[in-house]
């Protein structure tokens, strides 16, 4: 059994003096006021299974784009809690090459 509260994303930068802690037990304040705004907001429509359930879904589960960190964070729309971290690599052939800055 893992405790989700211990299990989260550490970004530290010694550039940038910056170091911050997020949690699967986040809200979304608690992201904005540590990374600030994100560049975009995108609506999570449909879950691929979810087309298989015969129940109508109208909770969306909602993602912050951080494109300049290489980051996006996938909050669920009943919760209000981080469910994923998404750390992108930034590959050439990728179709979001040049969007997102690499993470390291």
């Amino acid at each position: 059994v893992i405790d989700t509260g211990d299990v989260g994303l550490n970004i530290s930068s010694e550039a940038d003096v910056m170091s911050l802690t997020l949690t699967f037990t986040s809200s979304p304040q608690d992201v904005l006021s540590q990374l600030g705004d994100p560049a975009s907001i995108f609506l999570k429509e449909m879950d691929s299974l979810g087309i298989h359930s015969k129940e109508e879904v109208t909770v969306t589960d909602y993602i912050f784009n951080y494109f300049n960190l290489g980051l996006d964070i996938v909050f669920s729309g009943a919760s209000h809690t981080i469910t994923k971290f998404v750390l992108h690599t930034n590959l050439p052939t990728h179709p979001h090459f040049d969007q997102y800055i690499k993470c390291n």
